[in-house]
């Protein structure tokens, strides 16, 4: 007796040449749900540090107090804290206009060498973060004002 053939598997179904661009269609599907994603993330930090501008200042001056400069004297380093403190106050309370964030940053763009902040620039700072806050700035010594004298007219 014959034993039974066992059935042949049917044959792979011929490639069809125009069928390769479902795989580039899933492909660009899925990089347009990633840049929305990654696009609702971008806009959730902006939301966020509206509400929370104090999140960005924290970082800087974290990266303000480990560059000090050698000049920086303790007291110096107080009243910057001590001026911060006020400033992040009034910015939790959106007392704080734009225009001193902006005048924060180019106190800090202007470093010493190696990254270093300066004694003056760390005066500069308190002195900004004080007005900001809405308090008086400490007295310092003016700045010396040079005038030139205005042209005459020739007759």
């Amino acid at each position: 007796m014959s034993s039974p053939v066992p059935p042949v598997p049917p044959a792979p179904a011929p490639i069809e040449p125009g069928r390769s661009s479902g795989i580039w269609r899933k492909v660009l599907i899925g990089c347009g749900v990633a840049a929305l994603v990654l696009v609702a993330c971008f806009v959730g930090l902006i939301l966020y540090l509206r509400q929370k501008p104090e999140a960005v200042t924290d970082v800087v001056m974290k990266q303000v107090e480990s560059h000090y400069a050698s000049d920086v004297t303790p007291q110096d380093k107080e009243e910057l804290r001590s001026a911060y403190r006020d400033f992040r106050k009034a910015l939790q309370e959106h007392r704080v206009s734009r225009e001193p964030l902006d005048r924060m940053r180019t106190t800090l763009v202007a470093t010493g060498p190696q990254n270093e902040i300066s004694r003056q620039q760390v005066r500069d700072l308190a002195t900004l973060f004080r007005q900001a806050a809405g308090g008086a700035a400490p007295a310092t010594a003016p700045s010396p004002v040079i005038s030139t004298p205005s042209p005459r007219p020739s007759p």
